[in-house]
């Protein structure tokens, strides 16, 4: 079924937010209850300062005003100059220490049998720009998007997004997220604008204008929240509810312009623990820098104050691991970061420090995407179509478990299906999708059934198993076409004595080589047809 966007879809205006500021340095937004209506510029934002951090060292610069939708290489580095400048004056910024140590993962035991599960052949007649996976659901999105639904074995609907009438092509997808719940998909376009659909019914509920820029990214955060982030480093967060497609005005953010980290690569929110209580770390990164940003987690839309602390931390990354091309979040409040040089770097989030605790060396092929599976198995794609599995599950050494050639080309992205499970011949999986540039997705079990089955019963052998020393001779004979009936006499003897050499031998293994007479040209001679 195909849906085209059209003036009749019920677009969502911009929400009002208000600010409110005391004389005190310490500055608190309350939730506005009955707002104004809100000009189109200057946009406002408004946000909450954590008390205890003076209002001066946390300003922020206004967000650019540009007459195009697009951020500048060079407005992108002046803002995050200017964030990195007023970070190191007030002694927020730490160059991270070389790690001297460089690890390398145990290779061992690892095979090249691949765990897949299904190849979705997606059609898209350009470039794949984002995947989402969620409860056993599927998206995929260029200028069109696609959805599979395993539950319903409904694989052919997809929903259609007519492109821009201009030559910039502003409405394809950057990126896309489901619910917790899988029926509803979020979708961020190039033009600013995050359309909401419904896959189950293949219907739009709303088109939310409240970017300006491109959404680059769209954070599903604690099953509460998502969270999206355009290009010009603006920051909205939306609580997850089920949505009521006949009131779409009830799909709204919470008020907030949070501003962030412009032309961000990658981003990733942890789970970090500081003190008391827990709270979420954005991590951000354009290659030179980890960001971090600070936001304590609301879990109802009606809460009447929302505590955000602005970017608490910057670490340079040395020059000896090189750029940053990944972020994944790792378990423990851990962020993994894979760098241009073959090397992944662990970070710890949670404290002020951002101690730098493990680096290991990887393939020097240049990973392009990474994801973890069951808090445990951490995915690496690469330039070269490879995908690497590392178990990291062990604090003194990661292990290779696969390794394989997934894609004919480059390994563009992954996504990873942590709330649902495909049941395949009555076995549950977990799915890891992984694309390509050429558009290619392939479904991998993320569980490694097949690796945990052998790894328990490698655990059980000794419980199992007997073992005791064995005596094994090996050795070759060219019998040179000679008959068992014409080994006599002293031959005989001779076979005895060198069968025999090896005392008490448990086993004894005979190579024979010319069996047949090799100068027997009705032997060796070739059939004639």
């Amino acid at each position: 079924m195909k849906i085209v966007r059209n003036p009749g879809v019920t677009t969502v205006p911009r929400l009002p937010t208000t600010t409110t500021t005391t004389t005190t340095p310490n500055i608190v937004s309350q939730r506005p209850t009955t707002p104004p209506p809100l000009p189109q510029r200057p946009r406002a934002r408004t946000i909450n300062i954590v008390p205890g951090f003076k209002e001066e060292e946390l300003a922020m610069p206004p967000l650019p005003s540009m007459p195009v939708r697009s951020v500048s290489k060079g407005t992108a580095s002046a803002i995050s100059s200017m964030l990195s400048s007023r970070l190191h004056n007030n002694g927020h910024t730490t160059a991270a220490t070389p790690t001297n140590t460089c690890q390398y993962p145990d290779m061992q035991h690892f095979d090249r049998l691949p765990p897949h599960i299904k190849t979705y052949p997606t059609h898209h007649r350009r470039t794949l720009r984002a995947i989402a996976a969620c409860q056993g659901r599927l998206a995929t999105a260029s200028y069109t998007i696609k959805a599979w639904d395993d539950h319903r074995n409904n694989k052919n609907a997809s929903i259609t997004l007519t492109p821009s009438t201009d030559s910039t092509g502003n409405d394809r997808v950057s990126s896309l997220a489901y619910t917790c719940t899988g029926n509803y998909l979020f979708a961020g376009l190039d033009d600013g604008c995050t359309v909401v659909m419904d896959t189950q019914k293949a219907k739009i509920l709303a088109e939310l204008q409240h970017h300006e820029y491109a959404v680059k990214h769209i954070l599903r955060v604690a099953n509460t929240e998502l969270w999206t982030i355009d290009e010009g480093g603006q920051l909205l967060r939306y609580p997850m509810h089920d949505y009521d497609d006949s009131m779409p005005e009830t799909i709204m953010y919470d008020g907030y312009h949070h501003r962030v980290t412009p032309k961000a690569i990658s981003a990733v929110v942890l789970r970090a623990t500081q003190g008391q209580g827990q709270h979420h770390v954005l991590a951000m990164t354009t290659g030179d820098t980890i960001d971090a940003y600070r936001f304590v987690p609301f879990y109802s839309s009606a809460m009447p104050q929302i505590q955000v602390q602005l970017p608490y931390h910057v670490v340079r990354i040395p020059s000896d691991l090189g750029q940053i091309t990944q972020l994944v979040a790792l378990p423990q409040g851990k962020l993994a970061c894979a760098h241009v040089n073959g090397r992944i770097s662990v970070w710890d989030a949670n404290n002020d420090t951002w101690e730098q605790t493990l680096q290991v060396a990887v393939p020097t092929y240049g990973i392009t995407a990474m994801a973890l599976s069951l808090d445990r198995f951490l995915w690496t794609g690469y330039r070269t179509g490879m995908i690497y599995i590392y178990d990291i599950s062990s604090d003194e050494q990661w292990s290779l478990v696969k390794m394989w050639e997934a894609h004919h080309g480059p390994i563009t992205m992954f996504t990873v299906d942590e709330l649902g499970l495909l049941c395949d011949d009555k076995k549950p999986l977990m799915q890891v999708v992984s694309a390509d540039q050429q558009g290619n997705v392939t479904v991998w079990d993320g569980l490694l059934a097949e690796y945990q089955r052998d790894q328990h019963m490698k655990q059980l052998e000794e419980t199992y198993c007997d073992y005791r020393p064995t005596r094994i001779q090996i050795s070759s004979w060219n019998i040179d076409a000679l008959s068992p009936e014409s080994i006599t006499g002293q031959d005989k003897a001779l076979l005895d004595e060198w069968l025999s050499s090896m005392r008490d031998a448990d086993i004894i293994v005979v190579g024979l080589q010319e069996i047949v007479d090799l100068e027997s040209k009705r032997q060796t001679a070739p059939k004639q047809a």
